[in-house]
């Protein structure tokens, strides 16, 4: 299966609300930085994943009984609000994030308090 892009930025004098987009490259379906679907051909949002326990060095990233943990020395940008980053499905180094979404996760700062991580398996695969 393949997976949506990184996320690429948005002019905000196009739409003030939406900072930056997942763009899958097979169909070129679009999504907001809260996985809602911007354009089609998909109807279906990203996976949204819970967050929590957001400090200055990391974050967890909670799913049924997967809890992993991401770290903001290996995602900087994430360490300013409406920072993005992403991780690769296929990377070694993330096994237990592989575990989790075998497509990586797209990832963005919405404040101080508030992080998105987002799958990249695009809904159009079903």
């Amino acid at each position: 299966m393949n997976s949506c892009s990184k996320p690429n930025p948005v002019d905000p004098s196009l739409n003030p609300d939406v900072n930056f987009i997942a763009e899958c490259p097979c169909h070129n379906a679009q999504f907001d930085q809260n996985g809602n679907v911007l354009s089609g051909p998909t109807t279906q949002p990203l996976n949204l994943y819970n967050t929590t326990n957001i400090n200055d060095e990391s974050f967890l990233i909670e799913h049924e009984n997967i809890s992993y943990e991401i770290f903001f020395s290996d995602h900087p940008t994430l360490l300013e609000i409406n920072g993005i980053s992403y991780s690769d499905g296929g990377d070694v180094l993330d096994d237990d994030l592989n575990e989790l979404d075998s497509s990586g996760l797209l990832f963005f700062r919405k404040s101080n308090n508030e992080l998105l991580a987002l799958s990249r398996r695009c809904t159009h695969q079903g």
